[in-house]
């Protein structure tokens, strides 16, 4: 395994365990929540070197989890990549402005996925690419 561990916070089953797999298989280490507290709660006390954080939660708002983070001491600097359907710009730049580093539409491909962590937190050493011919 990787020593880069992600946390990935989405109350969506589906797409929890999907982007769990792909950075699993792309050798991170990764922790998940299905709720905002509980992943707050995993920032502020296993401070991973990321957050894929959905924007729409059942409990709170992904940008309340945002702004959470971003006031604690130790878990501030944790670079921060929104998920979301909603692809409107000025709902992209709300997100920039409370600290996100960057942002996903869904759907998205394991490409962008990727791509986004690798410029976060950088390669895997156990990667296994995907091609596409």
């Amino acid at each position: 395994m990787h020593d880069k561990t992600i946390l990935v916070i989405d109350d969506n089953p589906f797409i929890l365990h999907l982007v769990r797999d792909i950075l699993r298989k792309s050798g991170y280490q990764t922790l998940v929540s299905s709720t905002g507290e509980g992943g707050i709660k995993l920032a502020t006390e296993k401070y991973p070197d990321m957050i894929i954080l959905d924007r729409k939660l059942q409990d709170i708002s992904g940008h309340e989890v945002l702004e959470t983070v971003r006031k604690d001491k130790r878990a501030c600097d944790i670079p921060v990549t929104m998920l979301s359907s909603i692809n409107a710009r000025h709902e992209i730049l709300r997100s920039w402005t409370l600290g996100a580093n960057d942002y996903i539409v869904k759907p998205f491909n394991i490409h962008t996925l990727l791509d986004k962590v690798h410029r976060q937190v950088g390669f895997s050493e156990h990667e296994e690419r995907y091609y596409y011919i």
